[in-house]
């Protein structure tokens, strides 16, 4: 079985409203959450994933880059441009090219996309605020393999869930 970690990037910036959307970088708010959530994986001894793809925009680069030092997470890491604003078929492509010596896959992306891919893998409909973080226990065995509704949400954390 395959593990999947799925994360949506912290809170972003609006402040400047000239930068395009793939540029715009966390708030305080985001700043504060993305380490909460690594800090969360790290206390609650959570298998590290063996590979991280991230999409390139600004914001999830800089939760990847937090969540990695608070978790502890040494792992490869890519970014991969279908990532941004993909929807679920998309996110599957980049799922299936994961090598299938990766046991346990993180993906950092951003809303509609990331929910949408969770609900579909679940069965299960759940919002997906910025910096959550759902874990899945995928029946597949090949990454290739993944089908919809036939997996376990094991894990599902918000930063608001967590105490200051």
């Amino acid at each position: 079985m395959k593990t999947l970690m799925l994360l949506r990037h912290a809170k972003s910036s609006w402040d400047d409203l000239t930068l395009p959307d793939a540029e715009r970088p966390l708030n305080e708010r985001g700043v504060r959450d993305a380490p909460r959530i690594g800090n969360w994986m790290y206390q609650q001894k959570l298998k590290r994933p063996d590979a991280l793809v991230c999409s390139p925009a600004v914001r999830t680069r800089q939760t990847m880059k937090l969540i990695v030092q608070a978790a502890g997470i040494q792992c490869p890491a890519r970014l991969d441009e279908r990532i941004y604003q993909a929807g679920v078929p998309d996110l599957l492509d980049v799922i299936g090219d994961t090598p299938e010596t990766c046991d346990c896959l993180m993906l950092i992306g951003h809303n509609p996309g990331i929910s949408e891919l969770l609900d579909h893998l679940t069965n299960e409909q759940h919002s997906m605020p910025t910096a959550a973080l759902a874990i899945i226990k995928l029946e597949a065995t090949m990454w290739l393999d993944i089908t919809a509704k036939t997996n376990r949400l094991t894990r599902f954390i918000k930063p608001r869930d967590l105490e200051d």
